[in-house]
């Protein structure tokens, strides 16, 4: 038995999403695409075989959603799709693919969502922590930091441009962002007290001074 504990992060985006030549062309909603169909070659593109977006645009073409029955989806992997986008875009050339937001993608690509009449991709979505009933009513300290551990979508962005392309590993980028950030830390650990009884805004301040030190 699982329960939602927060919202994290709020209005979120997963859906099919084109290029500025694209958009300019009339490509406004999902509706518009299979008009133009000669353009995008009749191919959409996703990312790894499986995942939720990828199995949603198969429906449409199964199901001829929007006039998409005789398209194809193009799986491949996050960044094998981003490079499709930067061949197409460089090419001057339409792409319409998987899109998401928070990630870095908004702010490297001139990207638009797509309108999508038949809600095929839900209504707004959301992060949220989800964990089990019995374990997050035992831990009252979690339960108020994951409460508190909310952030909006331009931080989780960053953060995925940091893993995806600093060069660091995920736990040093994770590091030196809230060495930096005390600001947002101190929010999400007010009232929160670390397991040897101390503030969790002073013992998290103690180990990362401690982890720049190499102690």
């Amino acid at each position: 038995t699982v329960e939602s504990v927060a919202v994290n992060v709020e209005e979120t985006t997963y859906s099919l999403a084109v290029n500025r030549l694209a958009w300019e062309g009339g490509v406004r909603s999902h509706a518009d695409l299979d008009e133009h169909r000669q353009q995008f070659e009749g191919e959409i593109y996703g990312i790894e075989p499986g995942n939720d977006g990828n199995e949603l645009i198969l429906d449409m073409i199964e199901s001829d959603i929007y006039g998409l029955g005789d398209w194809e989806l193009v799986e491949s992997s996050t960044s094998g799709m981003l490079a499709e986008v930067d061949r197409h875009v460089s090419a001057g050339e339409w792409i319409v693919f998987a899109g998401w937001e928070p990630h870095w993608m908004n702010q490297k690509y001139e990207m638009f969502f797509l309108e999508d009449p038949e809600k095929v991709w839900g209504e707004q979505s959301q992060v949220e922590t989800l964990a089990n009933a019995e374990f997050i009513e035992e831990n009252e300290e979690l339960r108020r930091f994951f409460e508190q551990f909310v952030l909006d979508a331009d931080v989780q962005a960053t953060w995925i441009d940091l893993v995806d392309n600093s060069g660091k590993e995920p736990e040093q980028v994770a590091q030196d962002w809230l060495r930096e950030n005390p600001e947002w830390t101190q929010r999400w650990l007010e009232g929160v007290e670390a397991t040897d009884g101390t503030d969790g805004f002073e013992a998290l301040e103690q180990h990362l001074e401690e982890q720049a030190s190499g102690s």
